[in-house]
């Protein structure tokens, strides 16, 4: 599933759950916000405001119509909801992403050229450990699992 065009993050979770036997999982593969990275652009954008980042798109001469439907996504926001929903389910949750995020970092299957010099500059300095701990990993993977009854 891939959550950056969802609405409503919650709902969208409460109904998985709702249908998901239990024992069952499913996994989330969604961008990560935080990095201040808007990959459907493949450009950096200041996220946290949406009219700067619009401004932005129309220096560059790129449509900005597509940004209004896109959810900015963090792990922050996903661990909330998760731990709101997890008093009403039994459920855990596992952040696969982030130790994907360093084997990957100079993927160009997985990266543009900009993210990878980008990365580059971070391993060189030894900082890709700082890039997790800020949550400055790109692609969120998530494995929630609906635990069965006791």
């Amino acid at each position: 599933m891939v959550l950056e065009h969802v609405k409503n993050l919650e709902d969208h979770f409460l109904e998985i759950l709702r249908i998901l036997k239990p024992g069952g999982k499913f996994v989330v593969f969604t961008c990560n916000y935080s990095l201040f990275y808007e990959f459907h652009y493949q450009m950096f954008l200041p996220i946290f405001s949406r009219p700067l980042t619009k401004l932005i798109l129309k220096l560059f001469g790129r449509n900005t119509n597509f940004i209004d439907g896109v959810n900015f996504i963090t792990p922050r926001k996903i661990d909330k909801i998760l731990n709101k929903i997890a008093m009403s389910y039994d459920i855990v949750w596992e952040d696969t992403g982030r130790n994907k995020f360093i084997d990957d970092l100079e993927n160009s299957a997985v990266h543009s050229k900009s993210f990878i010099r980008f990365g580059k500059i971070f391993k060189l300095l030894g900082l890709e450990n700082f890039l997790l701990t800020k949550d400055l990993f790109n692609l969120l993977i998530y494995v929630i699992t609906k635990n069965a009854p006791h």
